[in-house]
């Protein structure tokens, strides 16, 4: 019976790291740039993962002791309720993934000021689909790696396009 009862809180703990998951999801935790925030939020979903394949490996390589032990009404509960926690963490944590916001890294945009300093014109600044103002980069900032991203039709090729397109007009 003790087998059972460790199994069952072993069980219990995805569960309470999912809705820790969910929790520092919430705008309301989120600041923004915190890059420890994020790197909590990585830690505890490992931690999640690695706890439920734990919890199951537990399980699989213990059946028979198990179904030995689960001859109460108890025993067989504590096995429900095991898999039922460990199956509703799987979900939940999948579930931590639909979140739009959880990919999103919120950074400052640069002051009109900043995005006048170059000569190439290479866009807009948006802000929650506002044009803020014209974004410029200067011919000393190619000297640096630039990294481009985004979803499906966000505008990558396109953006790439009319970077070099005006390049090429300034320098080519």
């Amino acid at each position: 019976m003790e087998t059972l009862i460790s199994y069952f809180v072993l069980s219990l703990i995805p569960c309470a790291l999912t809705l820790l998951i969910f929790y520092l999801n919430s705008k309301k935790k989120r600041k923004k740039g915190d890059i420890k925030h994020r790197v909590v939020k990585v830690i505890v979903q490992c931690s999640t993962v690695l706890l439920i394949i734990i919890s199951y490996t537990i399980f699989l390589t213990n059946y028979k002791v198990f179904i030995n032990e689960s001859s109460s009404i108890v025993g067989i509960s504590l096995i429900g309720c095991s898999q039922l926690s460990l199956f509703a963490s799987l979900i939940g944590f999948v579930f931590t993934f639909k979140s739009p916001d959880l990919f999103e890294f919120i950074i400052e945009y640069p002051s009109k000021s900043e995005s006048k300093i170059g000569n190439i014109n290479i866009g807009k600044v948006i802000d929650k689909n506002k044009v803020k103002h014209k974004f410029n980069l200067n011919i000393d900032d190619l000297t640096q790696h630039m990294f481009i991203c985004g979803t499906t039709g966000t505008g990558k090729s396109n953006f790439l396009q009319q970077f070099l397109l005006n390049f090429t007009k300034l320098y080519g």
